[in-house]
């Protein structure tokens, strides 16, 4: 049967039998719900702190994934600490708290992360002078407004189609020292013209948030996501930006500083994602579950080397009937023991 040591998932018995007609030679990864009773009480007690994606473990886009709030709010009332560590900014703080708690989650401010945090805290660190240049949305400028961010006022704005005219609108400001791009649904030439012509001074930093090449959100197809823009600038300029979203350096700095963990070792990453989630908890060597509710299937999780899932379940909605058998002892797994 599968086992919890103190350093994370441990493997054995049943694993070792199913990985001999696995065609993946490291075997399949412990799935959660065939965890009997005291196993899962193992599991839960391996760990302090959870920290879980949000799109496509919590909801997909403004829909609800059943029960998978429900299970952090168990998991909080149990004494867990509780982060939800997003790439997506579009929210202020404020109402991406309300969301959680329309949904049913008693949340506060400190349990969210978001790159729009990364940066305004990175900004302050380095003690940041001048004004920023943002490509992204008002409720990321806020967060950086908030933190005594000047938001530069160079915006690009429609201009004559004449090129006398676009060059006059998109001459240097020095006093910009920072270009910053996330996610910005009126996103243009222009905003990205402005970028490279701030960034071919030295004197301005290149931050970028959110690097999502497509962005889902259950329509039939993905939008384009900020990587796109980013990189364009970054060819043009020969420069690569700071990252501040998963699976990046900054982010791991920015939540073991900000975020009450008791040890790496003590500490799970729930999502969706190999690219994101899973290497970004690899990263901080967190313990990696895997939910495939999301993006990525199974099939994806079974080819990472690097990133691989420590243990999957296909919700965290799924959580609540194991909760539930162990609380009333009697978890169907007990009687195969």
């Amino acid at each position: 049967m599968y086992s919890v040591a103190d350093n994370g998932l441990v493997a054995s018995g049943k694993l070792e039998e199913n990985s001999k007609t696995n065609s993946n030679s490291r075997g399949p990864i412990p799935d959660l719900r065939d965890f009997s009773k005291q196993e899962l009480q193992n599991f839960l007690d391996s760990f302090d702190t959870i920290l879980s994606d949000c799109d496509g473990v919590l909801w997909s886009c403004h829909t609800p994934i059943k029960g998978s709030l429900a299970a952090l709010k168990e998991l909080q009332e149990m004494g867990k600490n509780v982060y939800f560590v997003s790439n997506n900014s579009t929210l202020s703080i404020d109402n991406f708290v309300k969301k959680l708690e329309r949904l049913g989650f008693p949340a506060k401010k400190h349990q969210v992360v978001v790159p729009s945090l990364v940066v305004a805290w990175y900004l302050t660190s380095i003690d940041f002078k001048g004004e920023a240049f943002v490509v992204g949305t008002t409720a990321f400028k806020n967060v950086l407004r908030d933190a005594g961010v000047k938001i530069s006022t160079c915006d690009p704005e429609l201009v004559d189609e004449d090129l006398g005219a676009v060059v006059e609108a998109l001459k240097d400001y020095p006093g910009v020292k920072a270009i910053i791009h996330d996610f910005d649904p009126n996103a243009s030439w222009m905003k990205i013209m402005r970028s490279v012509i701030s960034l071919r001074r030295d004197d301005c930093i290149f931050i970028a948030a959110a690097m999502d090449a497509l962005v889902p959100v259950g329509a039939k197809y993905p939008l384009l996501g900020t990587k796109l823009f980013t990189d364009v600038v970054s060819q043009t300029v020969g420069r690569q930006p700071i990252l501040t979203a998963k699976p990046s350096q900054l982010l791991k700095e920015y939540v073991f500083k900000n975020c009450d963990l008791n040890g790496a070792e003590r500490t799970v990453f729930v999502g969706d994602t190999i690219t994101q989630d899973a290497k970004f908890a690899s990263l901080c060597g967190f313990k990696k579950m895997f939910v495939t509710s999301g993006v990525a299937t199974l099939e994806d999780a079974l080819k990472e080397e690097e990133a691989r899932p420590d243990i999957w379940i296909p919700s965290l909605g799924d959580f609540l009937p194991l909760f539930e058998g162990l609380n009333s002892g009697q978890n169907s797994s007990d009687q195969s023991l």
